[in-house]
């Protein structure tokens, strides 16, 4: 029981310490080579970083590394949603 409690509190000392990857804008190589369904992944994975962030200030802006975290995976979900037209991707 010991042992539980002991790995439950590093796995939750870990994961406090765990911060958001900056994405960087999408390059021009990246660009020609994605599929739709690569697009799709991409999406889906910007838009539960920027909930995730804006959860964390339900009255506010975002402030810090949190508005950089946000303003760099909404660019890049820009990106992805103007390629998806480009490539006439349909994906829910």
């Amino acid at each position: 029981m010991k042992k539980v409690v002991f790995l439950l509190l590093v796995a939750l000392t870990l994961s406090a310490c765990v911060q958001l990857p900056v994405y960087p804008p999408m390059t021009e190589a990246e660009m020609s080579e994605v599929n739709c369904r690569a697009l799709w992944k991409d999406a889906e994975r910007l838009n539960r970083v920027i909930y995730n962030v804006r959860a964390k200030y339900p009255h506010s802006t975002p402030a810090g590394r949190d508005a950089e975290v946000m303003d760099a995976a909404q660019t890049r979900l820009n990106q992805v949603q103007e390629l998806s037209v480009q490539n006439m991707c349909t994906y829910g």
